[in-house]
């Protein structure tokens, strides 16, 4: 391992933060829009950030791997003092995120590979890539487009179908809807505009508007007093007449 130009290696670590400062900023502007905006934010708004922040990260990669004479691969960063005990420029640098350099936190911020059990499984995916042939893999690639195909005409069919039935019933909703006939109903129940009398033969125009049939028949006027009427009588003797409990003499 070849010791490295200091000069190299300030203007590469230089590039190094000042790139992740951007990425920083282009997360913080994404979580604000998704915190603040959550049912009013827009699908372009959200490409575009995501179109940011993945612009961001390909320059720090290129920045990374074009390190401009200084090998940041090569490097060996260790530290020279651990200590539980709260450290107020590392708290400032971090943010607050790390108040002290132990060893507990050492592993996790220095840590150049992924962990073991993470490493495994990642060699284990890619010996599982390695032996599919190449016509199985022409083959699965195919079928998942054809998955995606199938999925994407389902959606603008349902999409199609949602727009119809909305235009649909925006007809509906006008054609049973007329404010002419709407203000004549209510004028009609509440002041009784357009609507005529019917009066039944016989009787004065005054009494078929405000006494119903049955009380605007005449009585009998030859009727004795104290006595109920001729029809009124009848039905008292057929009654009287069909008594199953009268005695037989």
């Amino acid at each position: 391992m070849q010791p490295q130009p200091k000069e190299a290696l300030d203007t590469a670590l230089e590039n190094l933060s000042k790139r992740i400062l951007d990425i920083k900023k282009a997360l913080t502007t994404l979580l604000f829009k998704l915190e603040t905006e959550p049912d009013t934010i827009q699908w372009p708004s959200l490409l575009d950030s995501f179109a940011l922040l993945s612009g961001h990260l390909n320059v720090l990669t290129n920045i990374y791997f074009k390190n401009q004479g200084s090998n940041l691969e090569n490097v060996v960063l260790r530290p020279l003092n651990l200590s539980k005990d709260p450290d107020e420029q590392l708290d400032n640098l971090t943010e607050r995120r790390v108040q002290s350099f132990s060893n507990e936190v050492v592993p996790n911020y220095l840590r150049t590979k992924p962990e073991p059990a993470t490493e495994e499984k990642e060699r284990g995916k890619q010996r599982d890539a390695g032996q599919v042939s190449q016509e199985l893999a022409t083959s699965q690639v195919s079928s998942f487009n054809r998955c995606i195909d199938n999925l994407s005409n389902l959606l603008q069919t349902a999409k199609e179908s949602w727009e119809r039935d909305d235009m649909l019933s925006n007809r509906r909703d006008a054609s049973y809807s007329n404010p002419s006939d709407t203000s004549f109903l209510i004028q009609a129940v509440t002041n009784g505009k357009g609507l005529k009398s019917i009066r039944p033969p016989g009787s004065s125009p005054v009494m078929s508007a405000t006494v119903p049939q049955q009380i605007a028949r005449p009585v009998d006027q030859h009727a004795p007093m104290g006595k109920a009427p001729s029809s009124i009588r009848t039905n008292i003797k057929a009654g009287s007449s069909s008594n199953p409990y009268q005695q037989h003499k």
